[in-house]
This record gives structure tokens, C-alpha cells and sequence, in this order.
């Protein structure tokens, strides 16, 4: 059956590499960092990251797949699951890292952060106005409904099947508005 409990007891939460200042690249950098333009809720753009070194002797918490990147301010909360293996890469502090426990997958956590049940609880905790900042307390008391292991395995194919659906379409939707502006610059360009 389903059983109800909280992100907190269900996933390590910690925030992102803060920065002393601003961010300062360096080509020769030992890591990277993602920021916001990185992190969109269709997912994470792993390329053109900026190249940093570390500050400071504490060990930066570099990003694993199955971790879970959550962006808690602005106009947009989500979640975006890290599916590949990075080489030494640290989120920006303005995210939340979460490390599921227990074999719960990334992408269960990151879709019902996204979900109806976790945006309202978001929304109305943390929220109020068009812009949002979701306190690491609030983040760690969502109320997160964890199914049955076989249906967990059954409800991840589905959202792994309806993303790369998502992916396809959009790659569909680019070429036509690609297409529709060079057919309409190149009418005008005729006359």
C-alpha cells in the first residue's frame, strides 16, 4: 500500500556550494558549477557549465546521478532528477540538493515535487505572492506519499516514457517554428 512521510526522512537535503562573492570563472578550474540558466524544469543542460576552483578546504558535495536538484525561488519550484554521472560538478547555492534513501528513484521524487500535491503544498507554505522562497524547513516537511515498490517501478517507466515523449515533441515544435520563420522571412524578403 501507500505509505505518507516526509522528503526529510526519505532523502539527505543540503544546500548548493555557496560562493564567496560573485561566481569567478576559471578555465582551469577543477570543477564545475551549475546555475540557473543550467537548470530548466525539462532538465539540465550539461553543457557550456562554468569552470570553477574550489574556495575554502571543506570538500565541495559533488552531483551523482539519482541526486535531485530543487530550485526553490522565483517564479518557478521544481525538481529536476540527475540521471548521468557528472564529473565533479557542484550545484550553485541557490538550489537544494537532495540524495534520496531507501532506493527511492530520483525521478519518483522529482515528479511529485512537480506534481499537483507538491506545488499546492509549496504555494501555500512558502508562497503567497508571484515570487516564492521555499525555506529548507519547508522543503524538509513536504508530506510525500512513497507507493508500493512494484508500483514505484511501474510509476517510474511511465514518467521516464511521457519525458523523452515531452523531449521529442518539443524537438518537433523547434523545426516548426524554425520552419514557419524561414518561410515568412524569406515571403518577405521576396516581395
Amino acid at each position: 500500500g501507500i505509505k505518507s512521510t516526509l522528503l526529510k526522512n526519505i532523502s539527505n537535503i543540503q544546500t548548493g556550494y555557496a560562493l564567496r562573492g560573485k561566481l569567478l570563472e576559471d578555465p582551469n578550474g577543477s570543477m564545475s558549477i551549475l546555475q540557473m540558466k543550467d537548470v530548466q524544469p525539462e532538465g539540465i543542460e550539461w553543457r557550456n557549465l562554468a569552470t570553477i576552483s574550489p574556495i575554502g578546504r571543506k570538500l565541495p558535495y559533488y552531483l551523482h546521478s539519482e541526486d535531485v536538484i530543487f530550485c526553490g525561488r522565483g517564479t518557478k519550484i521544481f525538481a529536476v532528477p540527475v540521471l548521468i554521472q557528472s564529473e565533479n560538478v557542484v550545484a550553485g547555492q541557490q538550489f537544494y540538493v537532495l540524495t534520496p534513501k531507501e532506493g527511492i528513484p530520483a525521478e519518483y521524487i522529482a515528479w511529485y515535487i512537480n506534481s499537483k500535491h507538491g506545488q499546492k503544498y509549496f504555494w501555500t507554505n512558502a508562497g503567497g505572492t508571484s515570487i516564492i522562497n521555499v525555506t529548507r524547513e519547508v522543503l524538509e516537511n513536504l508530506p510525500i506519499r512513497i507507493p508500493s515498490k512494484r508500483d514505484m517501478d511501474t510509476f517510474v517507466k511511465y514518467i521516464f516514457a511521457i519525458d523523452e515523449e515531452n523531449k521529442k515533441f518539443s524537438t518537433v515544435q523547434e523545426k516548426r517554428q524554425k520552419l514557419l520563420e524561414s518561410i515568412i522571412s524569406e515571403s518577405m524578403e521576396g516581395k
